[in-house]
């Protein structure tokens, strides 16, 4: 790997980046993990970015974060904090 902080390297067997329709970056592996290590990161997106694993979800645009565990979910807007679920537990 190069030693310079301008460099991202993806190793992956597949990708594909289609820019004709929207910008979709697809990364498709054999293995079942993939790690990304950076000291700082940042995504920029114009709509949503959603992070899935399973039932859960973390969702973030422009005006909310909400964060899903099954029934449950947790939603940070300008306005105010929504939490439902059945029970919240504080210690």
């Amino acid at each position: 790997m190069a030693d310079n902080n301008n460099f991202f390297e993806i190793t992956s067997d597949d990708i594909i980046l289609n820019a004709n329709q929207k910008s979709i970056l697809i990364l498709s592996q054999k293995d079942e993990s993939a790690k990304l290590t950076a000291k700082e990161t940042t995504i920029e997106c114009k709509d949503k970015i959603t992070l899935k694993c399973g039932s859960n979800s973390i969702e973030i645009n422009s005006s909310t974060v909400i964060i899903k565990c099954g029934a449950s979910s947790i939603e940070l807007s300008s306005s105010g904090v929504t939490i439902k679920g059945t029970s919240i537990n504080l210690g």
